[in-house]
C-alpha cells in the first residue's frame, strides 16, 4: 500500500512491571544467582548481562579512563584557580597598600616612599 502522505498520532500504552519479572521476596533468588558466570541465566545468550559477561581488559581500561578523567579535571581546575589568583594578586596587593596608606595617614616621607616603592614592584 503506498503512503498517503497523511500522519496522525495513535494512542498507545506500555505496561512494564516494576519487579522486572522477579518473584516475590520470599521466593526470589539472590541477585548474584542470576548475575554470575554460572548463574541461572547462563544458557541465555545474545545480550549483555552485568556480572556475567565480564571482559577484564575492557573493565580495567574503563576504570583507567574514569581515573584519568578525574586527574585531568583536577589538573584543569588547579590551573584555573592558579590563573585567577595570579591575575588578581597584583590588584589585591595594590588595593591593600592604598588602604594602608590612606588609613594610617602616613606623614613620614621615608616610610611613605617605601610603601609606594613596594606598590610599584612587579610580581
Amino acid at each position: 500500500m503506498p503512503f498517503s502522505g497523511e500522519m496522525d498520532f495513535v494512542e498507545t500504552s506500555y505496561v512494564f512491571p516494576i519487579t522486572h519479572m522477579v518473584a516475590p521476596k520470599n521466593k526470589a533468588l539472590m541477585c548474584s544467582e542470576y548475575h554470575a558466570k554460572n548463574g541461572c541465566l547462563t544458557n541465555l545468550t545474545g545480550f549483555y548481562m552485568p556480572g556475567r559477561d565480564v571482559n577484564k581488559v575492557i573493565q580495567h581500561l574503563g576504570w583507567a579512563v574514569v581515573f584519568g578523567s578525574l586527574v585531568d579535571v583536577s589538573f584543569r581546575l588547579h590551573q584555573c584557580i592558579t590563573a585567577l589568583l595570579a591575575r588578581f594578586r597584583k590588584a589585591i596587593v595594590v588595593c591593600l597598600l592604598n588602604t594602608i596608606i590612606e588609613s594610617c595617614k602616613v606623614t613620614d616621607r621615608i616610610h611613605f616612599q617605601h610603601l609606594k616603592h613596594l606598590q610599584r614592584r612587579p610580581r
